[in-house]
């Protein structure tokens, strides 16, 4: 039996696309499991020996990321205790690499939410310490996270931004390597021009860094898409220039696959003899490597083949080793078609017993290859549903967060408006206050000003009585000559005078009075509370007492003798219940 040229087609996509995800895990390619084994112990030696500095958090990450292909729960453990003791010290470099590492490995044990949890710690920290090589890998990694559920739309956002951002930094090799991935995004869809278009730009920049695994990954996925398209001859071409650069990395596992891949595409050109030299090539690396996985497959390959060629006995031998194999390993795929393959090779020979046990496994084994393809759908769904559940929940907390700094925004414009209105206020009532103040000023200098004048206009009141009193005086002496002489005209006319003469008049006294009560407006008021009883005579004494006149000043002002002023005086500090007039003196100069 010849396998058709469409099942072939499809049996190499599928084991396509169980290599090419492989392939684009890391941005640096990854070195042969001997060189990394042995790069592992040189660090856990190394890491012994260390104090709990930066540079076990630097050892601590390396291993996690030289483990992480091989064992995800040991490169997680590296990273958790990487984690730990960064925190422990304040290594946010740490943190990071940290938290990049722990989100890849959560990816690769189907905990998804808790990988975008780590990833988006990881991005977090790489925004903070602006490290942009970092921030390639976080997106590269959702990327990965996002293609493993084959939610490609998300896939390729992440793919892109990555893409962005080591182009903004010149990151040749993440550029590459992003490439790759994109081309494979498009290669899944079956779009193989703009699949080729990005395979062929990473090719170009891998040449030009000299980047040899990338180099080998590109040429093995431009044979994929000749392959797909029949150009069979275009595929071997891409696919031994992979094998020239496997060959000189002494990479045996990328060998044994290419080996594989160069037997699909002669078998289905119809040169199965030429095909079988590289399945025996690549059964002979896979027996080396020890791998069960491989040497199954390789084994089916060559069963194919040899039935393709009616070498019955050859395709029985490797048949039954590829079923065997895939039993022991529990193998489903491989079992599968091995157990299909050994149906048909019995049924052709006419052993129907054993035809019919290999149909009914083949059967069990399609039922079981069914269920838990529409188990890994459904896982896919739940995976992504708890992912779009995780980042609706990141963007509530990135609203809530938003909605805090609107708030926060708010309220300081709110308070600068407030404080903008408290000072404008505060500044026009220190000017209106300044201004009052001003006013008040010139309003008491003015007083002042207008009670200096006053007090000048009392003086000069006071004085204009005493020089009429001593006019007064005068011309009693005068009418005294007069009398002598017997001249009773001009003793009519000095009589006449004296008349005018006569002091406090009842317009002096209201004069002296207002401008008193102008200068001394307080004390004025004082006097009619001392004792309300107080004649106007009283109350005469008390202000020319305030003027500071003495008794003789007085007399000569009120046009009286001492002792009438004497007298006056001791009847007023009666009235107030004070002992002396000496006494009534210091009340009233106390009274202001």
């Amino acid at each position: 039996m010849y396998i058709s040229h469409s099942n072939k087609i499809a049996y190499l996509r599928l084991c396509s696309f169980q290599i090419v995800p492989l392939l684009l895990v890391l941005l640096v390619g990854t070195n042969s499991f001997s060189q990394t084994k042995r790069e592992i112990d040189s660090l856990i030696n190394v890491l012994v020996k260390l104090p709990l500095d930066s540079n076990k958090v630097n050892t601590l990450n390396k291993l996690s990321n030289k483990t992480k292909n091989l064992n995800y729960t040991e490169s997680k453990e590296y990273a958790d205790k990487a984690l730990e003791l960064s925190k422990a010290i304040d290594f946010e470099k740490g943190m990071l690499e940290a938290y990049t590492n722990i989100g890849y490995c959560y990816s690769y044990t189907v905990d998804n939410a808790l990988a975008l949890e780590s990833l988006d710690k990881a991005l977090h920290l790489a925004n903070k310490l602006n490290d942009m090589k970092q921030k390639v890998i976080i997106f590269n990694y959702y990327y990965l996270l996002y293609n493993k559920i084959d939610s490609y739309d998300k896939a390729a956002e992440y793919a892109f931004k990555a893409l962005d951002v080591a182009e903004s930094i010149d990151f040749d090799a993440g550029i590459a390597a992003l490439y790759i991935n994109i081309g494979n995004l498009y290669l899944n869809q079956l779009n193989y021009e703009k699949s080729k278009k990005y395979f062929l730009q990473a090719l170009e920049i891998a040449e030009k860094i000299n980047h040899r695994k990338k180099i080998a990954i590109i040429n093995i996925n431009l044979g994929t898409i000749f392959f797909d398209k029949g150009n069979f001859e275009e595929a071997l071409d891409y696919y031994h220039k992979a094998m020239d650069t496997y060959q000189e990395l002494e990479n045996h596992s990328r060998i044994l696959r290419i080996n594989m891949r160069i037997g699909d595409v002669l078998q289905v050109q119809h040169k199965g003899e030429q095909a079988t030299i590289y399945y025996m090539e690549s059964l002979s690396l896979a027996e080396e490597l020890n791998d069960s996985t491989l040497i199954s497959m390789t084994c089916f390959k060559l069963a194919y083949c040899f039935n393709g060629l009616n070498l019955k006995d050859s395709a029985y031998y490797y048949a039954s080793r590829a079923y065997e194999i895939s039993i022991k390993f529990e193998n489903i795929l491989n079992t599968n078609e091995s157990s299909y393959l050994l149906y048909k090779l019995n049924y052709e020979d006419g052993n129907y017993k054993d035809a019919c046990d290999y149909l009914d496994i083949y059967r069990q084994m399609t039922d079981r290859l069914n269920a838990k393809e529409k188990f890994i759908t459904l896982n896919n769904l739940e995976a992504q549903y708890v992912l779009k559940k995780h980042e609706k929940e990141i963007k509530l907390i990135e609203l809530e967060k938003s909605m805090i700094k609107l708030k926060g925004l708010f309220l300081i414009i709110l308070v600068i408006f407030i404080s903008v209105i408290i000072i404008q206020r505060l500044n026009k009532k220190r000017l209106k206050n300044k201004k009052d103040k001003e006013i008040f000023f010139l309003k008491l200098s003015k007083t002042k000003s207008e009670l200096e004048q006053k007090k000048a206009e009392l003086k000069a009141f006071t004085l204009t009585i005493i020089e009429k009193n001593k006019k007064i005086d005068e011309l009693h002496g005068e009418i005294a000559q007069v009398e002598k002489i017997d001249n009773i005209k001009d003793l009519n006319i000095k009589r006449e005078e004296l008349r005018n003469l006569r002091i406090l008049t009842e317009d002096d006294w209201i004069k002296f009075k207002s401008i008193f009560t102008e200068v001394y407006s307080e004390f004025t008021i004082k006097i009619d509370h001392i004792d309300p009883n107080l004649s106007e005579g009283d109350k005469r004494q008390i202000m020319l007492i305030k003027l500071g006149f003495s008794i003789n000043q007085s007399a000569e002002i009120l046009g009286v003798g001492y002792k009438a002023i004497q007298k006056a005086r001791q009847r007023l500090a009666q009235k107030l219940n004070l002992e002396n007039s000496k006494e009534l003196n210091v009340v009233i100069e106390n009274l202001s």
